[in-house]
């Protein structure tokens, strides 16, 4: 068999085609040597899904994750690399067990069919209500305070009210594009007096990528209600579980 008899046969077996050829080379390079690095290699990471439990038995990705930044405006970021065969889109989760650290992926790109290349954000806060169910759902996200030019506070003759303003980035989903006014969540560390804040805007447009994408919900300081806020649960306006969905949206008392 002569050389061009051998190279016909091998384009045959990986893809008929000299792109094919180098693109199985490139995933093969890649695939033997990325566990190399080991300064940004981790064996640890595995994907976040809403209600399913996280253990020592959840299956783990491989993943690298180098240049760590932190910016007021970005809030703290990484880039990651993974292979083809593990893609990361925008608004997966994920979590870094021995970091006990959840990253949610603002920028993902497919590199030639040869792996997936992004950036993560770290999430850091829970978000607590409940959906029409009276399930309460708990996601983890990234909030900036969006509070701009004010001190924070409006006052007038009589009373002082709060005006601080917060973005949180979610990933988009069955859960997230509902949420609309006058949905109320906590966004504070005070269990015992938190600040509660009301929806103004969700935005599920303008970061509306590939099969998932974000949202971005902007809150205003609002004022808590005795009645329906339950501290001790992390949920405004609480209702049992078992009241109908009308009941939850119709009974909402905010001021």
């Amino acid at each position: 068999m002569d050389c061009l008899d051998r190279f016909n046969k091998r384009m045959k077996i990986s893809g008929n085609s000299i792109h094919n050829e180098k693109l199985l080379n490139s995933k093969e390079l890649l695939f033997e040597t990325f566990d190399d690095d080991l300064a940004s290699s981790k064996d640890n990471v595995c994907f976040w899904e809403l209600n399913k439990e996280i253990n020592n038995e959840t299956e783990t990705i491989a993943i690298r994750l180098y240049d760590r930044k932190f910016s007021a405006a970005n809030g703290t970021t990484v880039q990651f690399q993974t292979l083809h065969d593990t893609p990361i889109i925008i608004g997966d989760i994920l979590y870094l067990k021995n970091e006990n650290q959840y990253w949610i992926c603002t920028e993902s790109f497919d590199i030639n069919g040869t792996h997936y290349f992004g950036k993560l954000t770290l999430c850091n806060w829970m978000l607590k209500w409940q959906n029409n169910k009276g399930d309460i759902l708990e996601y983890p996200c990234y909030v900036i305070n969006a509070t701009q030019y004010n001190s924070g506070e409006t006052f007038n003759r009589n009373i002082t009210v709060g005006s601080t303003q917060h973005q949180v980035t979610l990933p988009c989903d069955e859960n997230t594009k509902y949420i609309d006014s006058p949905q109320r969540f906590y966004l504070d560390k005070n269990d015992k007096n938190p600040t509660v804040y009301i929806v103004t805007q969700n935005d599920t447009v303008s970061y509306n990528y590939g099969e998932k994408g974000l949202v971005k919900v902007n809150l205003f300081q609002d004022v808590g209600n005795k009645d329906t806020d339950r501290p001790d649960l992390g949920i405004c306006d609480y209702k049992e579980p078992n009241s109908s969905s009308s009941d939850i949206i119709d009974e909402i008392n905010y001021i």
